[in-house]
């Protein structure tokens, strides 16, 4: 993640598609993704299953 102009959001790069979507403060990147009407996998909207398990390229990740 970057930071964008505003500090209350972050730029992602999901990979291999190269698609670049803002993270909102207190937003998980999923949610984020449904808001922009980027699909990716996901199932229980939570974590639990996880389906929308990804690899951390870069950045860092915080926790809310």
């Amino acid at each position: 993640m970057k930071m964008d102009e505003n500090p209350d959001t972050r730029q992602v790069s999901l990979l291999p598609s190269g698609l670049k979507m803002t993270i909102r403060q207190g937003e998980t990147v999923l949610q984020a993704a449904l808001r922009q009407q980027i699909l990716i996998p996901s199932s229980c909207r939570n974590g639990t299953c996880r389906t929308c398990l990804c690899k951390l390229v870069s950045g860092e990740v915080t926790y809310t």
